[in-house]
């Protein structure tokens, strides 16, 4: 169960695989939560909508399809700007939250060959805690550059919205690899990631993470 909760703290395609896996989480909206627009690359639009067979429902599908919005969010998207480099999609306001997991053992770049080396492997277990979470994730943050961020909210934004689980560190190390067909430095010692879509609201409370060991600030990395 949730901890520093409201008692309502409803269960959700995000929060049900984390309390079955058993592992302490630290949850947090991001800077973006809430919001009701998207931005992408003219060039990917073109070629989905080129090949889309119903034109008016292109968009919506587009979001489920590329970046993976549940239907929820990407149903009745429409484009409200376009540019000759971008195409901005406007949907329904979309819950995105990052998630904190504090590692069982450290990981270390130093012990590969070089940092791409490093950066492989990685990746590859960021796929691995995605497919046991049943999640698909930013394939543009699993890199270790995404390292150091904190939570952060812009000034007319929603509330902030945070929450932690009580349980055992995560053995990122022991998940099962992903076969490639279903994929879709530094020092971390704990694994963020960002869930776009996934929760259904509900009485959330703002937590103070500063109990949280310093380390939990080491990696993050976006699920969509």
């Amino acid at each position: 169960m949730p901890e520093h909760v409201h008692p309502e703290f409803p269960e959700s395609r995000l929060h049900n695989p984390l309390i079955e896996q058993g592992w302490t989480t630290a949850v947090s909206s991001t800077h973006s939560h809430l919001a009701s627009t998207t931005r992408v690359k003219r060039g990917n639009w073109d070629r989905f909508r080129i090949a889309a067979t119903d034109q008016a429902l292109a968009p919506a599908a587009f979001l489920e399809t590329e970046k993976n919005y549940l239907p929820r969010i990407a149903a009745g998207a429409r484009i409200v700007e376009e540019d000759a480099e971008y195409v901005t999609f406007e949907h329904q306001p979309c819950p995105k939250f990052r998630v904190a997991l504090p590692l069982l053992r450290p990981w270390l770049a130093s012990g590969y060959k070089n940092q791409q080396e490093a950066n492989d492997a990685w990746k590859e277990r960021i796929e691995a805690l995605a497919a046991t979470l049943g999640l698909s994730h930013d394939q543009a943050c699993t890199d270790t550059s995404r390292l150091f961020y904190l939570p952060r909210r812009p000034i007319n934004g929603p509330p902030a919205e945070t929450a932690t689980l009580k349980g055992m560190p995560c053995d990122i190390f022991a998940l099962p690899a992903v076969t490639r067909g279903k994929a879709t430095g530094a020092k971390p010692n704990a694994v963020h990631f960002e869930a776009r879509g996934a929760y259904d609201g509900g009485p959330w409370v703002t937590q103070d993470w500063q109990p949280w060991p310093v380390f939990l600030l080491a990696c993050r990395l976006a699920f969509v």
